[in-house]
């Protein structure tokens, strides 16, 4: 896959995502759902939502 991101974080399990995200209204992964309530931008369940399939078509969109 060959995608161009101007920020991408990967973030160790369990750590405060909300805390150390620069960009409030960007799009987090994450199978916790306390996680993805806690999050501002978008949350997805990477259980239930391909990933790559997502990425690719914000590509295609932008």
């Amino acid at each position: 896959i060959n995608l161009d991101f101007d920020e991408i974080h990967i973030i160790p399990y369990g750590s405060p995502k909300h805390e150390i995200a620069n960009d409030k209204g960007g799009i987090i992964f994450d199978d916790d759902e306390r996680v993805r309530r806690g999050w501002f931008g978008s949350a997805l369940n990477p259980q239930e939502h391909n990933i790559i399939k997502i990425l690719e078509d914000l590509v295609k969109v932008s």
